[in-house]
C-alpha cells in the first residue's frame, strides 16, 4: 500500500465513522461501557480487563472510545455494592456488543470450547464443590450458580474464582507448599472454629 492509497483509506475510514450512529450512554437496560465505568468508579480499560478476566467474547476494537459494548444494568448495579465476587461472575448474556452478530458470537464460542483456554473438568468440578460451601452467603451462591451455565468456562475466570474462594499456593523447589493466600472460605471456616472455641462446650 503506497502513501496515497493509505491516505485515501484513512479518509474513507473517517467518513464511515462519521456516518455511524452515535453511541448512546444507555439503551433501556443496557449501559455503554464508558458510562458503566463512571458508575463503577473506574476506567473503561478496567472494565475491559474484567471482560477479559471472564473471557467474554466481544469484537476487537481499535479504540476503546469507539467501542459499541454495553453492560446490563443488573451486573453494573451488583458491582457497585463492592462485592469482590461480582468481578468474576460477569455472564456473556450480560454483555452486548453491537459490532458482533449472533453468528459471529456462536462461531467464537465454538472455537473457544475446543481451545486450551477452556478450564479443565477437574477445575470446574472443584469449583462446583466450593460453590456449595456453607461458608458462602446466599447472595454469593446465587452469583456463582449462573456461571456454570455459560457456554464457555475459561481458565482465567475459574482460576480467579478458585484463588478467591480457596486461596493460592506455590510449590517450592524442595517440594514443600507455600501458601500465598487462604481464600475467603478457609478464612471464614477458621474464624468460625475460633468463635466456637471461645464460647466453649454448651
Amino acid at each position: 500500500m503506497n502513501v496515497q492509497t493509505g491516505l485515501i483509506q484513512i479518509m474513507f475510514d473517517q467518513i464511515a465513522e462519521m456516518l455511524r450512529p452515535k453511541v448512546k450512554a444507555r439503551k433501556g437496560q443496557w449501559i455503554h461501557v464508558n458510562t458503566a465505568a463512571e458508575m463503577m468508579k473506574c476506567s473503561p480499560k478496567d472494565v475491559f480487563q474484567i471482560l477479559d478476566l471472564n473471557e467474554i467474547v466481544t469484537a476487537q476494537q481499535s479504540s476503546l472510545l469507539r467501542s459499541r459494548v454495553y453492560l446490563h444494568e443488573d451486573w453494573v448495579g451488583q458491582y457497585s455494592y463492592k462485592d469482590p465476587l461480582v468481578k468474576y461472575c460477569l455472564l456473556q448474556s450480560q454483555v452486548k456488543d453491537e459490532e458482533m452478530d449472533k453468528m459471529a458470537l456462536d462461531s467464537w464460542m465454538f472455537s473457544l470450547n475446543s481451545s486450551r483456554r477452556k478450564a479443565s473438568y477437574k477445575q470446574i468440578r472443584f469449583l462446583r464443590h466450593l460453590s456449595k460451601s456453607n461458608y458462602l452467603s446466599d447472595s454469593e451462591a446465587s452469583l456463582l450458580r449462573p456461571v456454570f451455565d455459560q457456554a464457555f468456562l475459561g481458565k482465567k475466570r475459574v482460576n480467579g474464582l478458585l484463588e478467591y474462594l480457596n486461596g493460592a499456593s506455590l510449590k517450592r523447589d524442595d517440594g514443600t507448599i507455600w501458601k500465598i493466600s487462604d481464600g475467603i472460605l478457609n478464612d471464614r471456616k477458621r474464624r468460625h472454629e475460633l468463635a466456637k472455641q471461645a464460647v466453649g462446650p454448651a
